[in-house]
């Protein structure tokens, strides 16, 4: 199947998710990080604000808070990458051209290649981590740094609900893989 086909089929499927069926199910994905050796050594975090049905990660942005983790999400650049801007319970957010919420251009910054975890959205992924996006190539750009060193950090996990799996993905060069995904059944990669 074609990547826009599926993207439609998923986005679909995701559209029919309830509120409460979103929330119960990213609350078991979300479960399986706090207790793993990588959560434990990791100081800088990015996640996202989840956006049309995509897996919520804030209950591990509250955890990572408590656990004196420091914060980041994402933030659109005019150069069409994403820049990481510090996050807090009380940071005001402000929203981008596609109306997802992101702190403003004053919150201090991180650099992509200074993180030690980042959790990426997606549409869909397969057996190989790899990721199907929205399309617009955002993370890809962002982490292109990743291609000469897959090991680097940060660590990239998606997050997703089991029904986006598909069996393969066609990818491009530029395709930059996840090093895991969490499901609520299933963790695909692997977790340090």
């Amino acid at each position: 199947m074609k990547k826009p086909t599926i993207r439609q089929q998923i986005k679909t499927q995701r559209a029919s998710l309830s509120k409460a069926e979103i929330t119960i199910l990213s609350s078991k994905i979300c479960q399986h990080l706090p207790t793993t050796k990588l959560w434990q050594q990791t100081k800088t975090i990015a996640a996202y604000i989840s956006h049309n049905g995509e897996v919520s990660p804030n209950h591990l942005l509250t955890t990572a808070l408590a656990d004196n983790k420091i914060c980041y999400l994402p933030a659109l650049t005019n150069e069409n990458h994403l820049e990481f801007r510090e996050y807090h319970a009380t940071s005001i957010l402000q929203k981008n051209k596609f109306g997802i919420p992101e702190p403003q251009t004053n919150a201090a910054q991180l650099s992509a290649t200074d993180l030690d975890l980042v959790l990426v959205p997606l549409v869909a992924f397969d057996k190989n981590c790899n990721r199907l996006g929205q399309g617009k190539a955002y993370y890809d750009r962002t982490f292109a740094f990743k291609q000469e060193n897959k090991t680097s950090k940060p660590f990239l996990i998606g997050l997703a609900y089991e029904f986006q799996f598909v069996d393969e993905l066609e990818t491009q060069a530029w395709d930059i893989p996840l090093n895991a995904i969490i499901t609520e059944q299933n963790i695909y990669g692997e977790l340090q």
